[in-house]
């Protein structure tokens, strides 16, 4: 008598790209252009891989879907916060370019 066979489970694609770009995002947080780009990019993938998941019941990966997700959304707020703390930097200098630093004499 045979046995019955599942269908092999497959990884979605999604995960592994999702996975690899909130990797490369908390990594390239550093240049924060760069590192927010591929995090929101990772965010859309991951989000792609949970509803290809929820879809399909065969595909497997919940895991690096998960995974990308987080990371992903880590390296964005990384970068937001760095993004901030420049523009608020470069707002100081040129308003003590503009009145003058007081200090001076």
């Amino acid at each position: 008598m045979e046995q019955p066979t599942s269908p092999p489970r497959i990884l979605t694609p999604a995960a592994t790209v999702g996975l690899v770009l909130g990797i490369l995002s908390l990594v390239l947080s550093g240049c924060f252009v760069v590192g927010l780009v591929l995090g929101i990019i990772g965010i859309v993938y991951a989000r792609k891989g949970q509803r290809d998941l929820a879809a399909n019941p065969h595909h497997d990966g919940k895991g690096m879907v998960t995974a990308g997700l987080v990371c992903s959304i880590i390296g964005v707020v990384l970068c937001t916060l760095q993004l901030l703390f420049w523009a608020g930097y470069l707002l100081v200098i040129l308003v003590l370019a503009i009145l003058g630093d007081p200090t001076v004499t």
